[in-house]
C-alpha cells in the first residue's frame, strides 16, 4: 500500500501529522520565505478573522495592517516569531467579546485566484484545479480601549491602504465630529501572530508546457484575478530560469 505521506515523490508529513495545528500546505505549494510573506500581507490586508469563544465560532471580515516586528509582551509568544497587526471592527459585533478577552485567533488573507481549466493542459492528467496564494495568521487578540490610540489605528488603516495614490487621503481631512461618532463606534485592536503560514499554489506540480498553457489561458479571460495569477506563475518561472 503506498505511503499516504508521498504525493508524487514529495513528503508531506508536516501537512498531514499536523492538521489543525497548521495551514494544510502540501511541500511544493510551500510559500515561507519571509520577506515575500511580509510584501505579500502588506499588498492583501483584507482579512477573514476567526476566533473560538465561550463555545462560539465567530468570524468577522476586516483589514488587517502590519505594523511590523515587535519586542514580545507575552511570554508565550517565541520573540523570533512575533509580529504585531491593527485592525477595528464595529463596535456591536459580537466579535469584540472574543477581543476584549484577549482570545486566540486565526486570520486568513487570501489575494488573486482563478480556476484552472483541464482544457489548457498538454499533459496527463488533466483535471481542474484552482490557483491561489493565501496566508494564515495564528495569534491572540488585544482590545485597545484609548481613544486616542483607536484614532491612530484608523490613521494608520487609511494611510496604509492610500499609500499608492498621487495625492493620498489622510484622516485629518475627515469633519471632526462625523470622525468622533465614527470612532465611538468601533473597536480597535492589536493582533499579535505567532504564526505566520503560506500557500502559493501556482501549478508547481505541472511541467512547464502545461505551466506555459495555463498562463496564455489565465491571461485570455477578462478576470483580472485570472491574469494577476497568470504574472504570478510567469514570475516564478522567471526567477526558476
Amino acid at each position: 500500500m503506498a505511503d499516504p505521506k508521498k504525493i508524487s515523490g514529495k513528503i508531506l508529513e508536516r501537512s498531514l501529522d499536523n492538521v489543525g495545528e497548521h495551514m494544510f500546505i502540501p511541500e511544493h505549494f510551500d510559500f515561507s520565505e519571509h520577506n515575500e510573506l511580509i510584501s505579500y500581507v502588506q499588498a492583501y490586508p483584507f482579512a477573514q478573522l476567526f476566533s473560538s469563544f465561550n463555545d462560539l465560532l465567530q468570524v468577522t471580515a476586516t483589514p488587517l495592517i502590519y505594523i511590523g516586528k515587535q519586542e514580545p509582551s507575552d511570554a508565550t509568544i517565541p520573540a523570533n516569531t512575533q509580529h504585531e497587526f491593527i485592525g477595528h471592527i464595529a463596535l456591536r459585533n459580537p466579535h469584540c467579546e472574543a477581543i476584549r478577552a484577549g482570545a486566540l485567533g486565526i486570520a486568513l488573507l487570501q489575494g488573486p485566484n482563478a480556476y484552472v481549466s483541464p482544457r489548457w493542459y498538454t499533459m496527463e492528467p488533466k483535471i481542474p484545479t484552482w490557483s491561489y496564494v493565501a496566508v494564515q495568521l495564528r495569534g491572540k487578540f488585544s482590545a485597545i480601549t484609548d481613544h486616542q490610540q483607536t484614532l491612530e489605528v484608523l490613521a494608520k488603516t487609511i494611510d496604509h491602504m492610500e499609500r499608492d495614490n498621487d495625492e493620498p487621503w489622510h484622516i485629518d481631512k475627515t469633519d471632526p465630529t462625523l470622525l468622533e461618532q465614527f470612532s465611538q463606534g468601533v473597536l480597535a485592536f492589536r493582533f499579535t501572530v505567532s504564526e505566520m503560514e503560506g500557500i502559493e499554489r501556482l501549478g508547481q506540480s505541472r511541467d512547464l508546457t502545461d505551466l506555459e498553457g495555463v498562463i496564455k489561458g489565465l491571461n485570455k479571460t477578462q478576470d483580472p484575478n485570472a491574469q494577476t495569477i497568470a504574472r504570478m506563475m510567469q514570475n516564478k518561472i522567471d526567477r526558476a530560469s
